[in-house]
């Protein structure tokens, strides 16, 4: 274990955040014993209703503690919420694929929510689609056989290395669930020979795993199609934090909620309220109210003041700590830390609203298509850093 320099809990922290949804046993999360019975006081106040916001809203309300979410904005969801335009066109404001889960034949299973059943879901004809100058690849959505054995047809003689790429990817996510079901306590002098592929991967980028197995560039530009969504190349990104997501999806498939995504976040909404929960709009909070350092409450823009026993953002790091926390001096430190971090690329969307049927008339089956001008990741990286758009990739 010398190549692990972290401390245990450290180190198995670093692993569980980059994990993705798995089961949750309710009956090990502790369960309200008495509701707060006063006007403005609750048991858990969420800052924030993007999907992170309103899940953990959900948790707290399925398990009967008193739950109050705060959103500035005129409608819940973030990124899962719809808009309309003039000409009647309704848009997504950015999510078109996701996960779920299937019960007696249905797609209406949102994990680690069983309760809701009203957002039923469409499998993408395929999962998504890569261009790039000499390549036009299509995944399909659920058959990663059909995908390695498609990659290994263009790229014969890459064979060996892309089947151990994502037997690497596979053995990552075996790993992951083991320490998973061992709730993170895992013998750290047995580590290597118990969690193989996470000790092999660690303190390695996706690249350097790419580069252990694959030779060709432009193989692993293709590989690495799904890089814009973590917003680091795969010179930077950590390894199991692509590798992770990435065979998920492939494995799993990519779904679309009947109804835009909306629906998810109104479904949400709809089952804290069923439970004497409050999710309230237009309601900007300007103040997390601390004693001794302890979250104790929120103060919203027009002064009204909200009591809780647990205080928790799904606003970003930023606001929440140096604006909404009135703990300058104590958090100088942590503050300090934040003015180092780089500058990650920001994302340009169109919402294009088209009086035909473009997309049929041209027979465009694929939901998510990426257009690569080259194979040279790094490059497309550092242009968009310096919102060069002269040759650009796009989505």
């Amino acid at each position: 274990m010398k190549d692990i320099q972290l401390p245990r809990r450290d180190f198995i922290k670093s692993i569980l955040a980059g994990l993705p949804v798995f089961a949750l046993d309710w009956d090990s999360f502790p369960k309200a014993e008495h509701r707060p019975d006063k006007d403005g006081q609750f048991d858990a106040i969420i800052i924030g209703s993007g999907l992170g916001g309103l899940s953990c809203a959900v948790a707290f309300a399925r398990q009967g503690f008193k739950t109050l979410v705060l959103e500035r904005h005129d409608r819940p969801g973030g990124y899962a919420t719809a808009f309309k335009r003039p000409g009647g066109f309704i848009f997504d404001v950015s999510l078109h694929s996701t996960g779920a889960g299937e019960r007696d034949g249905i797609r209406n299973l949102l994990d680690g929510f069983p309760e809701i059943t009203e957002v039923e879901f469409v499998e993408h004809p395929n999962l998504y689609r890569a261009l790039f100058p000499d390549y036009d690849i299509t995944v399909p959505n659920r058959d990663l056989p059909a995908y390695i054995g498609h990659l290994c047809r263009l790229f014969p003689e890459e064979e060996q290395g892309i089947k151990g790429i994502f037997e690497d990817m596979e053995g990552l996510s075996t790993d992951v669930s083991k320490i998973s079901a061992a709730q993170g306590q895992a013998d750290m002098s047995r580590f290597a020979k118990d969690y193989p592929h996470l000790f092999k991967a660690y303190n390695k980028t996706w690249g350097s795993m790419l580069d252990a197995r694959v030779k060709n560039p432009k193989l692993k530009a293709i590989i690495s199609a799904q890089w814009g969504y973590y917003g680091l190349p795969p010179s930077k990104l950590s390894g199991f934090y692509y590798a992770l997501p990435a065979i998920g999806y492939i494995k799993q498939g990519g779904f679309y909620p009947l109804g835009r995504s909306q629906k998810i976040s109104d479904a949400f909404v709809r089952f804290i309220t069923s439970k004497g929960g409050k999710v309230l709009l237009n309601a900007p909070v300007e103040k997390i109210l601390t004693k001794d350092h302890s979250a104790y409450g929120v103060q919203t823009q027009d002064g009204t003041t909200y009591i809780g026993k647990v205080v928790v953002s799904n606003a970003n790091a930023f606001d929440t700590l140096c604006k909404m926390l009135g703990e300058g001096e104590y958090l100088k430190d942590l503050h300090a830390k934040m003015e180092k971090l780089s500058v990650s690329f920001s994302s340009f969307l169109v919402f294009l609203g088209l009086n035909k049927d473009l997309v049929k008339e041209v027979g465009i089956r694929d939901s998510e298509i990426f257009y690569y001008p080259g194979y040279d990741i790094d490059a497309d990286y550092e242009a968009m850093l310096s919102a060069d758009f002269s040759n650009p990739s796009y989505g």
